[in-house]
């Protein structure tokens, strides 16, 4: 039997909030005792904007200001980049529709 739609959601979710964890932007996440649900907040837009083909640019620029307005850090833009560009490659490689 073929998973639901409500199943792939739930993967689709766990691997997105695997990779937050594996970004760990406030640094947070070695420790085991902390909940592993710290960017959840983001999970959801985030993956909007993968599905509605958000360049780049632009979900780097909202994880960038998640980090600096939500969280108060000062955000390293490179690192916002390199990781939208991780979480686009893993939206791909998942099947998603990907755009400009």
């Amino acid at each position: 039997m073929a998973p639901s739609s409500k199943d792939e959601s739930r993967a689709r979710w766990a691997e997105a909030r695997a990779l937050f964890c594996a970004w760990d932007p406030i640094g947070v996440m070695d420790d085991t005792e902390w909940p592993r649900d710290e960017y959840d907040c983001m999970l959801g837009p985030a993956l909007r904007l993968l599905e509605a083909g958000a360049p780049e640019s632009q979900l780097a620029d909202y994880l960038h200001g998640e980090i600096t307005t939500h969280f108060g850090l000062s955000g390293d833009r490179g690192e916002c980049r390199r990781f939208a560009k991780r979480l686009r490659a893993w939206f791909a490689a998942r099947g998603g529709r990907m755009g400009g």
